[in-house]
């Protein structure tokens, strides 16, 4: 992108052609030019300048986060957000978490080892909690409703600690509002869980009793509400964390207001609305691809790269995770069928001290079905779940930056239109046509403000940008470097847990044998 002055191209030499186009381009491509001369009685319009980036992006992947993070085990703490009001936010702790024993923690307990706790630095903090999730009426007509718990001091709040009620939609349409909002100003808007029929159906139809004949489907239908539940919280405090998007009136009025919220009309699995979004991001993809902006600004074309690299690696990195999940669960399964088939040998063995000793490998077995069934839960609910948040939240930036391509582009055509009008107004005092000059220079003077607010527009978004992606990089490193220390916690619990199995059975089969 030559982001040289746009309004230099009008200036005509006495030597010119008066009607000549002052462009040079191609079919979905605006390009720039700029003369030397400048006629000093023609208004000037500066092209917005880089911002520089004070925070260069470091490869070590644990070097920008500020707190050392233990492998000590301790209790998970709620979401906590504080800093000074003249700091940007964001210099949170890590945070340390205990796996726990595998045996006695289900799914949804491992769920809030993701959660941060950050360390105070202020005055001003703001906790949030998402809990409690049940069902409210039967059938198709059913929902799921969560507790949201809310402690701060914040002077946008009236009160210091209160609890509301809210349902799945209240999320999709706080997600909704702030992005409306915000997203075109350049506000990178954390994104709310997905929509998933399948598992809205299981809920809503699911049984009450998990000992009923399906009671594997109403294991997965808890699952799936556990890691609903946690990714609500994760988003509602990402929301929290933000400086600007925080202090939202909507996002107050969910936190605070104790009635029911007006309902989202676009929020369906399946509604007009998600077929018109789809069809305008389909229009959007192809103005993308029609249109090519050539950047100028060095550090948009380093990020850019970068998070369309960040993308692919992301993508990568699920399939692989998913892959390993997959293979523990087959491990799990297949060493609880071996165990099966052990205790039915051993029912079948004459030799008194030889079945004693299977039963007793049957009995580990399971322990280990057990653990390793734990374990795929815990990747699972942990590094899948933060990589596909995380491509959500590329997603996220990758809209960002198409709202500055968009405020270009919204510029260069305004710097169109003026050109046109002044050509029009070039025409009419050649011709004389003095009776319609009068409008001819309030289109010039509207379509000057318009170049300059347009490109005001346009650098103000390049800077918000910039800031957000520097808050980005640094969440984005301390979730990754909290959830590795969780990962290899989790794994080193599971190794243990193992080896006490297979120690426990082991004097055991001595005595026997």
């Amino acid at each position: 992108m030559d982001v040289t002055d746009p309004l230099r191209t009008l200036e005509i030499e006495d030597s010119e052609d008066l009607f000549k186009s002052a462009f040079n381009g191609s079919a979905g491509r605006i390009k720039i030019t700029a003369k030397p001369d400048i006629d000093t009685q023609q208004e000037k319009f500066d092209a917005p300048k880089p911002v520089t980036d004070a925070s260069p992006d470091d490869d070590d992947l644990f070097s920008d986060c500020r707190s050392e993070i233990g492998f000590e085990a301790e209790k998970p703490s709620v979401h906590k957000v504080s800093f000074r009001s003249n700091e940007l936010p964001g210099q949170e702790t890590g945070i340390r978490g205990s796996p726990g024993n595998p045996s006695e923690q289900s799914i949804r307990e491992r769920l809030n080892l993701g959660k941060p706790n950050l360390e105070e630095h202020g005055e001003e903090h703001l906790f949030v909690t998402v809990s409690d999730p049940h069902k409210v009426g039967d059938g198709i007509s059913s929902y799921m409703v969560y507790r949201v718990i809310t402690r701060t001091n914040l002077h946008c709040f009236r009160r210091t600690s209160f609890t509301v009620v809210r349902r799945y939609s209240d999320f999709l349409g706080l997600h909704e509002k702030l992005v409306a909002r915000y997203q075109g100003k350049g506000r990178i808007i954390p994104p709310a869980p997905e929509k998933s029929l399948m598992g809205t159906t299981r809920v809503k139809m699911g049984g009450a009793e998990p000992s009923t004949p399906g009671a594997e489907s109403q294991v997965c239908k808890a699952n799936f509400i556990s890691l609903r539940r946690a990714a609500l919280e994760r988003f509602i405090n990402r929301v929290a964390l933000h400086p600007v998007l925080r202090l939202d009136s909507d996002f107050v009025d969910f936190l605070e207001c104790s009635g029911d919220l007006p309902r989202a009309t676009s929020t369906s699995a399946i509604s007009s609305a998600s077929v018109f979004k789809m069809i305008t991001r389909v229009g959007e993809t192809v103005n993308k691809m029609a249109y090519k902006m050539e950047e100028g600004d060095a550090w948009f074309e380093e990020k850019t790269v970068h998070v369309e690299q960040m993308e692919s690696q992301l993508k990568k990195l699920y399939s692989i995770v998913e892959a390993v999940v997959s293979c523990r669960r087959e491990l799990a399964v297949a060493t609880g069928q071996f165990a099966q088939s052990t205790a039915i040998l051993a029912t079948t063995e004459e030799a008194f001290h030889l079945s004693r000793s299977l039963e007793g490998l049957s009995r580990v077995e399971e322990k280990v079905e057990t653990t390793l069934q734990e374990q795929a839960d815990a990747d699972y609910a942990h590094i899948l779940e933060l990589v596909r948040d995380y491509l959500s939240l590329v997603a996220a930036v990758k809209e960002v930056l198409g709202e500055r391509v968009k405020a270009f582009l919204t510029w260069q055509n305004a710097v169109n239109t003026l050109h046109r009008k002044r050509e029009q107004r070039s025409r009419m005092e050649l011709g004389g046509r003095l009776d319609k000059m009068g409008t001819a220079i309030e289109d010039v003077t509207e379509w000057e403000q318009k170049v300059e607010d347009s490109q005001d527009a346009f650098q103000k978004i390049s800077e918000v940008i910039k800031v957000e992606m520097e808050l980005f990089q640094h969440y984005r490193v301390s979730d990754f470097k909290k959830i590795i220390v969780v990962y290899l916690e989790d794994l080193t619990q599971t190794q243990q847990d193992m080896v006490n199995h297979w120690e426990s059975f082991l004097p055991e089969i001595k005595r026997v044998m």
